[in-house]
């Protein structure tokens, strides 16, 4: 899906006026960021979020970011949050699985 579809989607079809209203902002804001070939991550995240939408699916959907990007990125923030223990059990886990 590409950013319009997504956009329209989340949006649920509003109008650049409708949504530029939700935003508080002004609908040439939404028609310059939202609706060109080059949205502008700013705005694509304040629309997410005025939409209650995950801003990262906006900045996928924007083309900013890849699936594999944040994919990376919420591994590496799981390995850090983890605790040695957690980190010493699921080592345990996999040298205990057989091997194929």
């Amino acid at each position: 899906m590409g950013f319009r579809e997504w956009k329209q989607a989340v949006s649920h079809g509003d109008s650049d006026r409708a949504i530029a209203a939700r935003m508080g902002t002004n609908q040439m804001r939404v028609s310059r960021h939202l609706s060109g070939d080059s949205p502008v991550a700013e705005t694509v995240i304040a629309f997410s979020r005025t939409y209650g939408a995950s801003p990262v699916e906006g900045l996928v959907a924007a083309g900013f970011l890849t699936r594999e990007d944040v994919q990376r990125a919420s591994l590496l923030e799981a390995l850090r949050e983890a605790t040695g223990a957690e980190l010493a059990a699921e080592v345990t886990r996999r040298l205990a699985e057989p091997r194929d």
